[in-house]
């Protein structure tokens, strides 16, 4: 998908689900707020839509989790986005297997606050755009001894 097909989708989607035209276009606003100066031959198009695209999926799930408004049609429109891109986002309990596994290939007996950064760059190694940072932070206080 590129930016010319997320505008199209955007206006063919209104004719048949206003919701979800809705949501394909939270995506194309984050786009617009990441090219806001940007000329198109510094973009890669690709990345530029699955940034914009993680993003819009943060602001809603942060929102969900607040009690605030959110959509989760917007949700599950981000993640499908994000699938047509080969990105698919590990669930909180592959998530949850995928730091457990960490920390035993580590040999760590209790899990320190200094240990986060080491697990989340292995992490970030062997799953990249699949993983939720802001999950793995939330699983990872957990895990802490205090």
């Amino acid at each position: 998908m590129d930016i010319k097909t997320l505008k199209k989708t955007v206006l063919l989607s209104k004719k048949e689900d206003k919701f979800l035209s809705l949501a394909y276009g939270a995506i194309l606003k984050q786009v617009e707020k990441m090219t806001i100066g940007v000329k198109n031959a510094e973009t890669d198009e690709k990345k530029l839509i699955l940034s914009a695209t993680k993003t819009e999926l943060k602001e809603q799930k942060d929102s969900k989790k607040e009690g605030a408004p959110y959509s989760q049609l917007t949700i599950d429109t981000c993640l499908k986005v994000m699938e047509s891109f080969g990105v698919k986002i590990l669930s909180e309990r592959e998530t949850e297997v995928a730091i457990d596994s960490v920390i035993s290939d580590l040999e760590l007996e209790t899990v320190t606050g200094k240990d986060t950064g080491k697990i989340m760059k292995i992490l970030i190694e062997e799953y990249g755009d699949n993983l939720d940072k802001s999950l793995v932070n939330e699983i990872m206080k957990t895990k802490i001894s205090k």
